[in-house]
Order: structure tokens, then sequence, then C-alpha cells
């Protein structure tokens, strides 16, 4: 009975051995599920977040870009089908603007340099796109030719392009440390598995060997006392037959 509970004893914590390891493996693998998955959203964010980031604000150049070479074109030559690129362009701006301007729901900074931006594209279309247009249609040379003369429009496109510019470099900035922010979370990640198996899984693998090697150590002091009780068995049998006899 003492030797069946003693045996029981050794199996159970081979059982609770490998139970334990068991469990480490498991936690460890779902810390690493878990940072794979951070690690695969900081990357959504990069390639979608801020590349359309990078988008809106080109697309918003290229619609001031469109108004300015419409307005210019229809000047020069009073074909009505060079105001196509400008009325195009006046029509996707705001879209376009408020579609970056949600996105920069996150920085606060950033959304204010756009803020200020705004006002210069409005200031422009109204005093020079739409006004240079309408005296043309008006025949008004002279207008036209003092409103060139003020060199007015040329000043508010080019402080927009400065803080377009401005804009889309703090952009870009932003992106080249959230990629270098990911690549040390990855080379973090990497060191982190490499110590979790060097150290970790050997540990495991340790725990794991010595019960069994426990166990091979007491079925071999169980086979020698067995041996002995038999040893001890036979020469009382012996006695006892040579004093009967």
């Amino acid at each position: 009975m003492t030797i069946k509970g003693w045996k029981y004893n050794i199996h159970a914590k081979i059982i609770t051995g490998y139970l334990t390891i068991l469990i480490c493996l498991i936690l460890s693998l779902l810390i690493v599920i878990n940072r794979m998955t951070a690690l695969q959203n900081e990357v959504d964010f990069v390639s979608k977040h801020d590349i359309e980031v990078h988008d809106l604000a080109n697309q918003i150049q290229k619609n001031i870009l469109d108004m300015e070479t419409g307005m210019r074109g229809y000047v020069i030559t009073g074909d009505v089908e060079y105001l196509e690129p400008y009325n195009l362009g006046s029509r996707s701006w705001p879209d376009n603007y408020n579609k970056l301007h949600s996105m920069l729901s996150d920085n606060s900074s950033q959304q204010r340099n756009l803020e200020e931006i705004k006002p210069l594209i409005l200031n422009w279309q109204a005093n020079t796109g739409e006004y240079v247009i309408n005296q043309k249609k008006a025949n008004n040379e002279t207008a036209l030719n003092k409103h060139f003369e003020k060199n007015t429009g040329k000043k508010v496109t080019d402080q927009l392009r400065t803080q377009l510019d401005s804009f889309l470099s703090a952009e870009k900035k932003l992106t080249v440390e959230r990629i270098e922010q990911l690549n040390q979370n990855n080379r973090n990640f990497k060191n982190n598995i490499v110590c979790d198996y060097c150290f970790g899984d050997g540990d495991y693998a340790g725990n794991g060997l010595l019960p069994i090697q426990f166990d091979r150590e007491n079925d071999q002091t169980s086979d020698q006392d067995h041996s002995k009780y038999y040893q001890f068995r036979g020469r009382f049998d012996n006695k006892n037959q040579s004093e009967y006899s």
C-alpha cells in the first residue's frame, strides 16, 4: 500500500511537471500572437493611414495647380474648355480637405497647420480665380492688367505652396519616425523570442526532464528495495525450514 502510494505520488509529479510545461507554452504562444497582432496593426496604420494622408495632401496641391492652370489658360485663349480643370479642382479640393482633416484627428498640430491652409485657398479662389475669370468673361482687360500688375494672386499661391510643402514635410517626418519605431519594435520582438527560446524553453525542458529522471531513480530504488525484500524473505524461509527439519 505504501509502495503504491509512493509510486502514485511520483506519477502525479510527472503529470504536474508536464502540465506546467504545457501551460507555460500556451502562455508564451498567446504572448507571441498578441505581439504579432500589435505589430500588424502598426504596419496597417503606416501603410494605410500615412499613405492616404500623403495622397490627400498631394491631391489638394494638384487641385490648386489645376485651378491656377485652368484660369491662366482661359485668360490667355478665351476658350471655356480651359475652365474644365479649374471647375474640377474647385469641386474636388473641399472633399479632399475634409477627408484629410478627419484623418488628422490623432494629430492636433497637423490639423492646425491644415486649417491655416484653408483660408488661403478660399482667398485665392475668390479674389483671384473667380475674379479673373469673371473679368475675362466681361472682356475687362483693364481690370485684368491691374490685377496681374499687383501680383496678388501669385503671392497667395506662393504662400500656399510653402505651407503645403511644410505640411507634407512634417507628415513624411512622422512616417519615417513611425517606420523606425516599427523596425525597433520588430527587432525587440525577435530578441524576446530568442531569449524566451534560449532561457525559457531551456528551463521548461529541464523541468520536464527532472520528473523523468526522478522517476527513473525512484524506479531503480524501488527495484533495489524489492530485491532486498525478496532476499530477506528467502533467507527467512530457509531458516524456518532448517529449524523445522
